[in-house]
């Protein structure tokens, strides 16, 4: 997830509210990079994000459920995981939009350019705006999560990654 800029603190309190009720063992925490947040839960993806749909965000800027976590990956495995991710889409091929933001060691093992061709391989053509549906390559250091769906307005400004139309993986 990101943070408005400079609202990182009430960001983490956003995210804690959505998801300690699901599971009070929940984790988030604030990531070496401005504005990264990390969240963790025992609840399924399914339930994250139908509890994230339920409210209005002011602080957070994007919410990225993971369907494909990659911790301390190899190059290709991140490759494979987009592949999987798209493969499982119910709609197939057609226009998405794509966001790739790697950060640290997690550069090392995926680029956008990789990203793009992968899409280009399975027929599907990168917009600049307009369709919904979105793939998102997400690194922190070590770890890479990787995620396909709609896109759904969660308040100003605040955009959250739907998984309700994939098979969670």
């Amino acid at each position: 997830m990101t943070a408005k800029p400079g609202k990182t603190s009430w960001a983490i309190e956003e995210v804690a509210d959505t998801l300690i009720p699901l599971d009070p063992e929940a984790e988030v925490s604030r990531t070496p990079y401005e504005g990264v947040i990390l969240a963790r839960a025992k609840t399924s993806v399914a339930e994250a994000v139908r509890a994230f749909k339920r409210f209005e965000y002011a602080f957070i800027a994007f919410i990225t459920p993971v369907l494909v976590r990659c911790v301390n990956p190899s190059p290709g495995d991140v490759a494979e995981a987009v592949r999987l991710v798209l493969r499982r889409h119910p709609e197939g091929p057609g226009s998405v939009l794509v966001r790739v933001k790697l950060r640290g060691r997690s550069k090392r093992v995926a680029s956008e350019r990789e990203v793009r061709e992968i899409l280009a391989a399975l027929g599907f053509s990168v917009a600049r705006r307009g369709p919904r549906r979105i793939l998102v390559v997400e690194g922190v250091d070590d770890y890479v999560g990787v995620s396909f769906g709609n896109t759904w307005q969660c308040g100003v400004k605040c955009t959250l990654v739907d998984l309700s139309e994939v098979t969670i993986i």
